[in-house]
């Protein structure tokens, strides 16, 4: 049997764990580097910052993880240090001390993941909401956030198995993008979706259950796509799509950047090498000067 988790009502609450018996859904335990061509998903569990693969087919995908699931950590990643003052001459008798932890705030730790989660959302709310004050200033009306999803045809799916190609085609995504009326943003790639692990059905979002037999144990199966968080007023999906094969759609407005932007960050595609969050088009950094928010407690660990 295998130990996974089931979600909760609140999807960023885990429901405790529960036990089931998976005898198909054999592979290797969460974080190892493996060739291992056994299964072709991702048995997951759910966790408050993100999932936790129970097997993995890094082969199959091209190395794509999970936050968390690099496989490597620094030795000193989540212990702690002692910082402080001990000047006796400056103050007689007295001493400050304070209790630091390691952190190396890489996606790719296995334990310091959570910190890049809670900083890198950080950044696109900072960034998001700075830019609606730029874009008022520009005489913009429009100027509420969309969240919209590029998706590529099978075709482009199998050809984004291997990472040498992921820039041209988040580009061409970026391209159809602006082409349906996105002016600009940040985008998110995907690489799985979940499914539930009982009928294969559709997972409801926030519901966190299956939309056809109410299971609320999920897989993950390869299925690269594009989240994009930013401005615009999204039109012509439809010719879009007859004409290219690419599925774009609007999520519509969003009033919380953040929580959105978590949940996506939860499961992102991680690659060495690779920018897990980009910005494009009128957000781009050459376009809009906006200075970075202030550093997080996570960033002073």
């Amino acid at each position: 049997g295998i130990l996974i988790q089931e979600k909760g009502d609140n999807p960023f609450i885990p429901a405790p764990p529960r036990q089931i018996i998976l005898e198909e859904y054999t592979g290797i335990l969460p974080y190892a580097k493996s060739e291992q061509l056994d299964p072709p998903f991702l048995l997951a569990e759910y966790s408050p910052f993100g999932f936790k693969f129970l097997t993995v087919d890094h082969w199959h995908t091209d190395n794509w993880y999970f936050p968390g699931h690099g496989g490597s950590k620094y030795k000193t990643c989540g212990t702690y240090f002692y910082w402080g003052c001990l000047n006796q001459i400056a103050h007689p008798g007295q001493a400050q001390v304070d209790k630091k932890k390691h952190n190396c705030g890489r996606a790719t730790c296995p334990v310091c993941s959570d910190t890049w989660l809670v900083v890198t959302t950080n950044k696109i709310s900072h960034r998001i909401e700075e830019s609606v004050k730029v874009l008022k200033s520009w005489g913009w009306t429009r100027t509420r956030p969309i969240h919209v999803t590029v998706n590529p045809p099978i075709s482009v799916q199998e050809i984004l198995k291997k990472v040498k190609k992921y820039n041209k085609i988040r580009r061409y995504a970026q391209h159809l993008a602006k082409k349906a009326g996105f002016r600009g943003g940040s985008i998110i790639y995907h690489p799985y979706r979940e499914r539930c692990a009982d009928c294969g059905g559709k997972i409801l979002f926030k519901k966190n259950k299956c939309a056809d037999c109410a299971g609320t144990d999920i897989v993950w199966y390869w299925s690269p796509h594009f989240h994009l968080f930013g401005f615009g007023w999204i039109t012509n999906t439809k010719k879009i799509s007859e004409k290219y094969g690419w599925v774009i759609k609007n999520h519509g407005v969003r009033d919380s950047i953040g929580g959105t932007a978590f949940y996506q960050l939860t499961h992102c595609g991680i690659h060495d090498g690779k920018h897990a969050v980009t910005w494009f088009g009128i957000l781009h950094y050459s376009k809009m000067k906006i200075d970075p928010p202030p550093k997080t407690d996570a960033e002073f660990e």
